[in-house]
């Protein structure tokens, strides 16, 4: 009985989320993966996912540069308290692909059209 009394405090730490289907088709979700050495098979790492959201005018909170010769399109920097923040994306992080569309090779005009829902 005392673990399900420890299961019942760690329920007000649990992180709740609510679908917004408005926000789902507004706001695209990013795959990405960690940064690493292509020829290095043991740092590859497999890509995670991160739901963001955007307030109308706002951006999702992160900028990307591509790197010639590397495929994806990497974080140089994600702004403090922004979606992106809150959700794990961290500088290095590569961009994959954005509400199934893939973007790993994709130019970077291509990449930023897709983020920013022109598409």
């Amino acid at each position: 009985m005392e673990k399900a009394a420890d299961l019942q405090d760690t329920d007000s730490l649990t992180l709740k989320f609510k679908f917004n289907p408005k926000l789902g088709i507004d706001n695209p979700v990013l795959s990405l993966a960690d940064d690493h050495d292509p020829y290095d098979p043991w740092s590859l790492e497999r890509p995670r996912f991160c739901l963001l959201s955007k307030e109308e005018g706002k951006s999702f909170g992160f900028h990307l540069q591509q790197e010639l010769g590397r495929a994806g399109h990497m974080v140089c920097r994600v702004d403090p308290g922004t979606s992106a923040q809150r959700q794990g994306l961290q500088e290095g992080d590569r961009i994959l692909a954005v509400n199934n569309d893939v973007v790993e090779h994709e130019d970077y005009a291509v990449a930023i059209r897709v983020l920013s829902g022109w598409c």
